[in-house]
């Protein structure tokens, strides 16, 4: 059902019956009786190009390379082909291991591979800034001319995360990083509505106080920052982060866990204007942290009704039905960048 009356926007509205020892059940599985995952899992076999480039890898280090494949993203691959010099050939990022390596690290490594007919060859290689590999993106952010590649690294532990950018440089069909940082997320898109990828970092899971989202943007070529802001101290550490289209402008969802356990959320946008990051709580007059903590903690933000707005749920109400572990809840999906008021109009 949709509803329109005294709170705006407000874009779906379900019910919602938990059974906790169901979801119990379903968590724990088959638990104990399938012993180690990855001992079931078997490597995929490599396409042509994908083996062509692991045999000049391997001639190149002068060993076996070990395939390190992205912990999470749209690259899920240790394979990204692309390309980045526009001449309709494309080539290969590798994220490897080399076990014969005599460096005291075991960090990731990374290389670009360039191709002439079935030959590939080495045109770059460089230590990376952990031992796995959490996310691959890429953008524009640098300009058109300067494809840019964003790698997230963690460690063993997955505790410390540090990001490197790396652009590529046509006229010596190479690649550099450019910057590298810690952080706990980060998020691309054109924040600032110039038209380029702007990026919102959050601050390390390890650093003391409230989280931070930093917004850079490239100017005279260099990655700057333009704007922070501390999160409300509801959001203890970041559960997770997504980009909103709502209205032709774009805002960052942060979903974060809250002292006691549960799920709040927060929606942040750039205000060209003050030149500030805001968050929409300030525009609506509403804590939209308070209003979006809920004990249940699978129900995360989403673009529910897929138009390119996340949406944050909001728990209006419940009904108990024969026990406390048993209840109904009241759900309203909110995309708050779309809405000037709010009013829970929820009745029992």
């Amino acid at each position: 059902a949709q509803t329109e009356r005294g709170c705006g926007r407000v874009k779906k509205n379900c019910l919602l019956f938990l059974l906790p020892a169901v979801l119990l059940l379903l968590l724990c599985g088959c638990s104990g009786q399938i012993g180690n995952v990855e001992e079931l899992l078997e490597a995929p076999k490599l396409s042509q190009s994908q083996s062509l480039v692991v045999e000049e890898l391997n001639r190149y280090i002068g060993g076996s390379a070990k395939l390190k494949y992205p912990r999470k993203g749209d690259f899920l691959s240790p394979f990204v082909f692309k390309d980045l010099n526009g001449d309709g050939v494309e080539e290969a990022v590798v994220f490897y291991g080399d076990d014969n390596s005599q460096a005291k690290t075991k960090n990731v490594r990374i290389a670009l591979l360039g191709q002439t007919g079935n030959k590939w060859s080495v045109l770059w290689d460089e230590e990376g800034l952990g031992t796995e590999v959490e996310s691959v993106n890429f953008s524009s952010m640098y300009g058109e001319g300067a494809p840019t590649l964003i790698v997230g690294y963690t460690s063993t532990n997955l505790s410390d995360k540090f990001m490197g950018i790396y652009t590529y440089l046509k006229e010596k069909n190479t690649m550099q990083k450019v910057d590298e940082r810690s952080y706990s997320e980060y998020a691309l898109a054109d924040f600032t509505g110039t038209g380029i990828d702007d990026l919102i970092v959050l601050s390390p899971a390890t650093q003391p106080g409230p989280m931070q989202a930093s917004l850079l943007s490239v100017q005279s070529g260099q990655l700057q920052p333009i704007a922070t802001l501390s999160l409300d101290s509801l959001l203890q550490s970041c559960f997770g982060i997504y980009t909103s289209q709502s209205g032709g402008r774009y805002s960052l969802v942060v979903d974060g866990y809250t002292s006691g356990g549960t799920l709040a959320s927060e929606e942040l946008y750039f205000d060209s204007k003050a030149q500030r990051l805001l968050p929409h709580s300030t525009r609506l007059g509403v804590s939209i942290p308070n209003l979006s903590t809920r004990a249940v903690t699978n129900l995360r933000s989403r673009d529910i009704d897929e138009d390119g707005a996340v949406e944050i749920p909001v728990v209006l109400g419940n009904v108990s039905a024969f026990s406390t572990e048993q209840r109904m809840l009241w759900l309203s999906y909110y995309d708050f960048a779309s809405i000037d008021t709010f009013e829970n109009n929820f009745e029992k």
